[in-house]
């Protein structure tokens, strides 16, 4: 495994007498072609890099591509999540200003940034502008297709939104809800709120499948609450869950169906913000056929504690920790498409970056084996209503990625354990140089 901590991935302040100051990230997330990573944040803007010059230091030391493609300035208020579609066609941002931005790229957009010296490379202008929720908008999610984005916040509402026009609220919340993800096949949308629930939702008629509330009982209170659905449809692993009356910090897993949890990620030593599945399955034994008792997944953990973990389902213990890479909690995670480099953000205002060679991620499966696999379901949506025509994904924007980039290992990895488990497997534990420069929030 590489690690990376570009500098120049950053929100500044530009207003103030702390003009350069690093502000706050709350968000990423790694465009589908994996050219290029949005950011929110502190700030009130939206951000768009290049990712090679991230992953390869050739490329960043010759500024080819340009390192910052694109400031989005829309929003008045902290941007507090951002989401690209999977078709890449679009991006959606989310902010405390209760608005959201759905953005579309536009080549003739590309230009000098109104109010500042800073110039745009690429242009993406602003398509819809989506008002709908009374106060901020914590988290946001895509379903697979693209057919609906359903967006959470600071007002306890869920809403689901098709076309740009607002289709159903969902308001049985009792508190701030503060995570939201759908399952693969979009059967299901799962939410996480700080009534400490988990809400499982059916996509066929927006009533409540199952509510998921034991590991919860003792949460306390965290920025978000962000959960991951497994790319088999299998799991949701939910954050910021506590076990031992509150006293260990967990994250649970939760089983489709049953919706329970007997399953815990134990570890962290402060609550856990943020979960991300990596976007591929993996097999047990790459020999085997893909069936359910021959997958397992991969998921990476951010937490408060400042440490970023990452998970195979089939092993008890983490294969990576990272501890000590940040000064500030983790806000949001993001893979890359290809299953092999992990972003992590934090209120610090730095990004820290996790490249994997194939064969530390053993018995990864290509698409197309999940897609098959996914069959299983049988699951389709129904049509929508009148009036909520959804475009077709042959209309998306066509991008080319860029080559695979080399990847320069900056600081060495030693073993040690994390946590409380079983087994006398290595953890592979990543701790951040103490000589790097502090910064200050």
């Amino acid at each position: 495994m590489h690690f990376t901590k570009p500098s120049w991935v950053m929100h500044t302040d530009s207003v103030s007498r702390d003009q350069g100051k690093r502000l706050s990230i709350f968000s990423c997330h790694v465009h589908p072609d994996g050219s290029r990573i949005a950011t929110g944040g502190l700030d009130a803007k939206v951000r768009i890099w290049s990712t090679k010059p991230i992953l390869n230091s050739a490329s960043e030391l010759s500024g080819r591509p340009p390192k910052s493609l694109c400031t989005l300035a829309m929003h008045t208020g902290p941007v507090l999540c951002v989401r690209w579609a999977h078709s890449g066609r679009w991006l959606a941002s989310g902010s405390d200003d209760a608005i959201i931005m759905i953005w579309d790229l536009d080549p003739s957009a590309r230009g000098k940034v109104w109010g500042s010296d800073e110039f745009n490379v690429e242009g993406w202008k602003p398509l819809k502008r989506l008002p709908g929720h009374d106060s901020d908008i914590t988290d946001m999610a895509w379903s697979p297709g693209d057919r609906y984005l359903a967006s959470v916040g600071l007002d306890s509402q869920v809403i689901i939104w098709s076309n740009s026009e607002r289709l159903r609220k969902l308001d049985t919340h009792q508190g701030f809800v503060k995570g939201v993800c759908w399952d693969p096949v979009g059967e299901f949308l799962a939410t996480h709120s700080d009534d400490r629930s988990v809400k499982i939702w059916r996509t066929t008629d927006w009533e409540m499948e199952a509510e998921v509330k034991k590991p919860f009982e003792k949460s306390p209170s965290t920025f978000f609450r962000r959960l991951s659905w497994s790319p088999d449809g299998a799991h949701i692993t939910a954050a910021n869950a506590t076990n031992n009356n509150g006293y260990v910090f967990i994250a649970a897993v939760i089983a489709r169906n049953s919706w329970t949890s007997e399953i815990s990620l134990v570890g962290h030593e402060n609550a856990v913000e943020v979960a991300a599945y990596n976007p591929h399955i993996f097999l047990r034994d790459p020999s085997l056929p893909v069936v359910a008792s021959n997958i397992c997944s991969v998921v990476a953990l951010g937490a408060d504690d400042r440490s970023v973990s990452v998970w195979q389902t089939k092993s008890a213990r983490p294969l990576v920790v990272a501890k000590e890479v940040f000064e500030r909690q983790i806000m949001d995670l993001s893979w890359s498409s290809d299953g092999l480099t992990l972003y992590a953000v934090s209120s610090d205002g730095t990004m820290a970056v996790f490249s994997f060679d194939e064969n530390e991620l053993e018995g990864i499966a290509p698409v197309s084996a999940q897609e098959q696999y996914l069959k299983k379901f049988g699951f389709t949506p129904p049509p929508l209503p009148e009036g909520f025509a959804h475009e077709s994904k042959e209309s998306a924007s066509q991008m080319t990625p860029p080559p695979s980039p080399s990847r320069t290992p900056v600081t060495a990895l030693s073993h040690d354990d994390f946590g409380a488990h079983n087994g006398g497997e290595h953890v592979n534990m990543l701790v951040a140089k103490r000589n790097r420069p502090t910064l200050h929030q």
